[in-house]
């Protein structure tokens, strides 16, 4: 027989925050983590910086080129409360 009884008892240390990962809209990570920021929340978003390549509207023209920055964990984000 087991003495050991289970317990969903979660005891937290000082100093010590859960996480949460957040799912959210696909492209929305950005402002999601200024609101959450906003309200006290410590947010992780971890972001690089990407060049994109398209065609202009003309038919016979060049690519143009424009800089961005995405989400590397696109639709997600990570949140702890401060």
């Amino acid at each position: 027989m087991n003495n050991h009884s289970a317990s969903n008892e979660v005891t937290t240390q000082p100093g010590v925050s859960w996480w949460h990962a957040l799912y959210i809209r696909h492209q929305h990570e950005k402002v999601v983590a200024q609101a959450l920021s906003g309200k006290g929340f410590e947010v992780f978003l971890p972001q690089y910086r990407a060049v994109i390549a398209g065609r202009t509207a003309k038919k016979n023209s060049c690519f143009r080129f424009s800089r961005t920055t995405s989400s590397f964990t696109a639709g997600w984000t990570g949140c702890s409360r401060l």
